[in-house]
């Protein structure tokens, strides 16, 4: 993950391990369809967009993950 390229200066993306993730759930909010991933230290979830997680998306179904 990286921050949009204007707000990043002087920061380097953040590299999470497919294998931190712990759980995918729909987190829609009004027409927004969304996702909310549980990583393997309990206290930490993300909340990405479809789009993003899109090109993942049959690597996540042979790790046993249907979210679409």
């Amino acid at each position: 993950m990286s921050i949009f390229s204007l707000f990043s200066l002087g920061l380097t993306p953040l590299l999470i391990p497919w294998s931190a993730i712990r759980k995918i759930e729909p987190a829609n909010q009004l027409f927004i369809e969304r996702f909310r991933l549980y990583l393997s230290s309990s206290k930490v979830k993300m909340i990405l967009s479809k789009d993003i997680l899109e090109p993942a998306k049959e690597f996540l179904a042979t790790q046993g993950f249907e979210w679409i």
